[in-house]
C-alpha cells in the first residue's frame, strides 16, 4: 500500500470523471432559513425563442452579460416548459432588497460526462435565496447553487436524462435565462453525480481509476468540512482526512482535492459530512479499482 497524500485545490472550472452510477432518489430538498422551494408544475411557454442565440453540447456555451451589475443575491429560480426545450430564469436582488435591474458577467458551461449544465456567476453575487430545488422538466431533475471555495456561486443543473443535451443562456431583462435540449449526437452521460441529502459527488466516477485523481462535489449548507476516508477491502484504513468547506447556510458548499497517491486494489471511497462532535453524519461509498 501507497502512502496517502491531499491536496486541496479551488476548483471554478469543470471536473471530468470517470464512468459511474448515480445514488439513490433523495428526499425532498431543504431550503435555507427563509427560503422556500417548490415543486409546483412549471409554467409553459410556446417556443424556446431567443434568435442569435446557438445551442452547444460541450463546454463553454455562453459568457455574456452587463459588466456590472446591481444583482447581489439570487432571489427565485424557476423553470419553464415549451416543445422545443426546457427553460430555467435566475432572477436576482439588489443589495437594497429591490429587484435587480442587472446580471454583471456570466458564464454557462455544458458538461457532458457528468449531465449538468452549470451557471457561473458574477462574484458580486454573494448570497441566495434558494440552496437547492427539485425540477419537474423532462430534461432537468435538480437545481443546486453552489457556493466555491473562493465565494463566489454556481448554478447547477442536474439533468434528469443519460442522452446527451444542448444548452444556451442569454439575459432577458435582468434574469439569466438557461434553455436545454435534446441534443443531436448519440453521446450519453457517462459518470452522473452521485447524491445524498448531504453530499454531491461529482468525481470520481466508480470503477478503475488511475492516480492522480480529484475527489470533487458539494456538501449541504451549514457544513462545516467533508470527510474523505479511503479503506481497502481488507479493512486497511488508507486515507482518513477532514477538509473545511465555504462557509454559509444559503448554498451548497464545493470542495475539490487532488489525491496523488494512495492504497492499491479495491478501495471503497467514502465521502461525507462532518458533524459539530466531528464525526461522520451524511455521505456516499464511491467503489475504486486503483493500481
Amino acid at each position: 500500500m501507497r502512502s496517502g497524500t491531499l491536496v486541496i485545490a479551488v476548483a471554478l472550472v469543470a471536473v471530468s470523471c470517470t464512468a459511474g452510477s448515480s445514488g439513490a432518489d433523495l428526499p425532498p430538498p431543504t431550503p435555507p432559513p427563509g427560503s422556500t422551494v417548490t415543486t409546483d408544475p412549471p409554467s409553459a411557454v410556446e417556443t424556446c425563442g431567443a434568435p442569435g442565440v446557438p445551442f452547444a453540447g460541450s463546454g463553454l456555451v455562453s459568457a455574456s452579460g452587463s459588466e456590472e451589475g446591481d444583482a447581489a443575491t439570487i432571489s427565485s429560480i424557476r423553470w419553464e416548459r415549451a416543445e422545443a426545450c426546457d427553460r430555467v430564469r435566475i432572477a436576482f436582488r439588489s443589495e437594497a432588497g429591490a429587484p435587480a435591474t442587472s446580471t454583471g458577467p456570466f458564464a454557462a458551461s455544458v458538461l457532458p460526462t457528468l449531465g449538468v449544465v452549470r451557471v457561473s456567476l458574477d462574484p458580486r453575487i454573494g448570497t441566495s435565496g434558494i440552496a437547492d430545488l427539485l425540477a419537474d422538466t423532462e430534461l432537468v431533475d435538480r437545481i443546486y447553487v453552489v457556493r466555491t471555495p473562493a465565494r463566489s456561486l454556481w448554478v447547477d443543473l442536474h439533468l434528469a436524462t443519460t442522452d446527451a443535451v444542448e444548452a444556451r443562456a442569454f439575459v432577458d431583462g435582468a434574469e439569466i435565462v438557461v434553455d436545454v435540449r435534446r441534443g443531436a449526437d448519440r453521446r450519453v452521460v457517462l459518470s452522473p453525480p452521485r447524491r445524498s441529502s448531504g453530499v454531491v459527488v461529482l468525481s470520481p466516477g466508480g470503477g478503475p481509476s488511475l492516480y492522480p485523481f480529484r475527489i470533487s462535489g458539494y456538501a449541504a449548507p451549514g457544513s462545516r468540512a467533508v470527510r474523505i476516508r479511503m479503506t481497502t477491502e481488507t479493512g486497511i484504513l488508507g486515507m482518513d482526512r477532514s477538509v473545511a468547506t465555504p462557509p454559509g447556510d444559503d448554498a451548497w458548499a464545493a470542495f475539490d482535492v487532488a489525491v496523488d497517491d494512495g492504497p492499491s486494489g479495491m478501495v471503497e471511497l467514502f465521502v461525507g459530512t462532518v458533524d459539530a462532535l466531528g464525526l461522520d453524519d451524511e455521505g456516499i461509498t464511491v467503489p475504486l479499482d486503483l493500481p
